[in-house]
C-alpha cells in the first residue's frame, strides 16, 4: 500500500542541525519551519467544523450546555460515540442510561461531554485508512493509555476526569504527524526501537527532534487546551507531585498511563516491560495512590480497555492485555523468585556450555582444520546454543559486489543458501545493512510493514522463516560478511541472550578468516571450493 512520499523541504528543516548551546530553542525553530512548510503545502489534517465550534464553546464563558449540544447533534457520528460512552461501564452508576445529547449532558455533566466531543472529534481526524497498516498497534496503545489515565484520574478524585482521558488519547499525536510527512524516517526510528532504543534515543539519532516536541507544536496550532498540550509535551517525564496542582497531577496521570500501555498494550513490536510492583510504586511516588487502588484499577483494565476500542472502531490483537488478567494470580513472591532462580539456572547451563564450544572452536582455529570444516562446527556450535532450527553463513565478495550464501545448518537449509546472491546495496536488504552499520538486527516479524522497504525476497520469502536474526562478521575493522539465524519451528523470534551468544560466534568467524586470509585466493569467490577464499 503506498504511503506519501517525503515532501521536499520538510526533511530537509527537520535533519538541518544547529550548532546551539540552546538545544531547546533549536528544536523550536526547526518546528517552526518544518510547520510553515506544512502550512504552505496545506497537508496538516484541518480540524472539522463541529470540533471547532464546540473548542469555540469551551473558550467561551458564556458557554452553554445547550449550545454543545446543538453542535454535537449536526455530527451523526458523533453523537452516536458519546451516547455508547455515556452508557458504558465507566458511567454505569447513572440513576437513568441517557438515550439522547442532552441526557447525556445531564449524567455526566457539560465538561465531560465537551472533553469528550473534543477526544472523540480529534481521533476521527487523525485516523487514516491509508497508514493504518503502518500505525499497526499504535491506535490501540494510545486508547488504552486514555482509558487508563481516566481510571487514575478518577481515583484521584479529578472532577473533570474526560481531560485526562482526551490527553491520553492525543498524547502521541506528534507520531502520526511524522508518519504522514516522513514516512521514510519514521520506519528508520521503528527500526531502531524494534532494537532496543528508547523512542526518544531513535528520533534524536534520526531526526534530532522528538515526536513530543512536533506533538505539541501542533497541538497549539490547532489551540487545544493548554492541559492537554502540556501532557503531550511531557509524556515520558514525570514533574514533582503537588498534591494541591491539578496541571502537576495531570500531566502524571497520562506519563504513568502511557507506561502501562507501552507493557500492556504496546505501540511496537518490543514492548516496555514494568512488573506490577514497579507500576504501583511509581503510582505511590508520583500520584500518591494506594496498592490497593492501583491493583484494582489494573484488574479492570482489560475489560475497559476493550469497550473503548469497541467504541472508537480499533480492533486489538487476542493477547492485547492478556496479562491483566493474571493481576490476581501473580501475587505471590516466593514462586516468582522459585521461578526466576530456575531461569538463571537454566540460562547459565546454555551459556556454560556455550562457552566449552567457543573454547573448543578456538583451539580448532588455532589447529589449522580447514576453513570450510570450521564454519560448519561454528554453525553447528550456533544451532545447538541458542536451539536455532536454521543457522547460514553469507560473505561479501567485493570483485563481484554482492553477497553470497556460503554454508549452512539445518533441515533443508543448502539449497536455499545456494540460491543467496544479493547485491551489496543497503537501500536493497537487510542483510547488506548489517555489513555495511556492523550491527546487529533481530527482525520479530517479516511480515512488519517497518520492513517492507529493506527485506529482499530472498531475506522474507526464500529464507522462508517469519522472523530472523542476522549479526555482521567483521574482518580488518570492516564488516564482510553475516550469519543468518532463526528459530522458524517455533515460529517466535530469538531472544537478546540469544543474538549476543551468536555475536560471539560471529567472532570467531571472524578470527577464522583472519587466520586463513594469507592462504586464500585473493579476488576469488567466497562459494568456490578448496582452498575456500576470504572475502575479497
Amino acid at each position: 500500500m503506498p504511503i506519501r512520499q517525503n515532501r521536499s523541504g520538510i526533511a530537509v528543516a527537520l535533519r538541518r542541525r544547529r550548532a546551539s548551546e540552546d538545544c531547546r530553542g533549536a528544536v523550536a525553530m526547526e518546528l517552526e519551519t518544518f510547520l510553515e512548510i506544512v502550512d504552505l503545502k496545506g497537508d496538516l489534517p484541518v480540524i472539522p467544523e463541529v470540533l471547532t465550534k464546540v473548542l469555540s464553546i469551551i473558550r467561551d464563558e458564556k458557554g452553554s450546555a445547550g449550545q454543545l449540544a446543538e453542535v454535537i447533534l449536526k455530527d451523526q457520528s458523533l453523537t452516536a460515540k458519546i451516547l455508547r460512552l455515556a452508557n458504558s461501564s465507566f458511567y454505569a452508576g447513572a440513576s437513568k442510561a441517557p438515550t439522547n445529547v442532552s441526557q447525556a449532558i445531564v449524567v455526566l455533566g457539560f465538561d465531560s461531554i465537551r472533553e469528550l466531543a473534543v477526544g472523540l472529534s480529534m481521533f476521527a481526524l487523525l485516523r487514516d485508512k491509508k497508514l493504518e497498516d503502518y500505525l499497526g498497534q499504535f491506535w490501540v496503545h494510545s486508547v488504552a493509555c486514555a482509558v487508563c489515565a481516566k481510571a487514575l484520574s478518577v481515583a484521584l478524585g479529578h472532577e473533570d476526569t474526560e481531560e485526562a482521558l482526551v490527553a491520553g488519547l492525543l498524547h502521541d499525536v506528534g507520531k502520526i504527524i511524522l508518519l504522514r510527512f516522513l514516512p521514510e524516517e519514521f520506519t528508520e526510528i521503528q527500526i531502531l526501537v524494534d532494537q532496543g532504543m528508547t523512542t526518544e534515543e531513535a528520533e534524536e539519532q534520526v531526526l534530532q527532534l522528538r515526536h513530543q516536541d512536533v506533538g505539541e507544536a501542533v497541538a497549539l496550532r490547532w489551540n487545544l487546551p493548554q492541559r492537554i498540550v502540556r501532557c503531550i509535551r511531557h509524556h515520558h517525564h514525570f514533574a514533582e507531585y503537588r498534591k494541591d496542582d491539578y496541571s502537576q497531577q495531570l500531566g502524571n496521570v497520562v506519563t504513568l498511563a502511557n507506561i502501562f500501555a507501552m507493557h500492556y498494550y504496546p505501540s511496537s513490536a518490543i514492548p516496555l516491560r514494568v512488573p506490577t510492583e514497579n507500576f504501583l510504586d511509581l503510582a505511590r511516588q508520583h500520584l500518591d495512590l494506594d496498592e490497593d487502588v492501583v491493583r484494582n484499577i489494573l484488574k479492570m483494565m482489560r475489560r475497559r480497555v476493550e469497550e473503548y476500542l469497541d467504541i472508537f472502531g480499533v480492533t486489538a490483537t487476542e493477547e492485547a492485555g492478556r496479562e491483566l488478567d493474571q493481576i490476581d494470580t501473580a501475587q505471590d513472591a516466593a514462586a516468582r523468585a522459585q521461578a526466576k532462580i530456575y531461569e538463571m539456572q537454566h540460562e547459565l547451563k546454555l551459556k556454560s556450555l556455550a562457552l566449552r564450544r567457543v573454547v573448543d572452536i578456538g583451539r580448532t582455529i588455532i589447529s589449522g582444520v580447514p576453513i570450510h570444516e570450521l564454519i560448519e562446527r561454528i554453525l553447528e556450535a550456533i544451532q545447538s546454543s541458542t536451539g536455532a532450527d536454521a543457522v547460514a553463513l553469507a560473505l561479501l565478495n567485493r570483485n563481484r559486489g554482492r553477497i553470497d550464501g556460503v554454508a549452512g545448518v539445518g533441515y533443508g537449509i543448502r539449497p536455499i543458501v545456494k540460491r543467496l546472491h544479493l547485491p551489496h546495496s543497503r537501500k536493497d536488504n537487510l542483510l547488506s545493512r548489517v555489513i555495511y552499520d556492523i550491527k546487529p538486527i533481530n527482525v520479530l516479524d517479516v511480515e512488519s510493514p517497518i520492513y517492507s522497504k529493506i527485506l529482499s525476497e530472498w531475506e522474507r520469502s526464500v529464507w522462508g522463516a517469519p522472523a530472523f536474526t542476522v549479526c555482521p562478521i567483521v574482518s580488518q575493522g570492516a564488516g564482510v560478511g553475516a550469519i543468518i539465524a532463526d528459530r522458524r519451528a517455533a515460529r517466535r523470534a530469538l531472544s537478546d541472550s540469544e543474538v549476543e551468544l551468536i555475536g560471539v560466534f560471529a567472532d570467531l568467524v571472524s578470527a577464522a578468516i583472519d587466520r586463513y586470509r594469507k592462504d586464500m585466493a585473493p579476488g576469488a569467490s567466497p562459494s568456490e571450493p578448496s582452498p575456500t577464499p576470504a572475502p575479497a
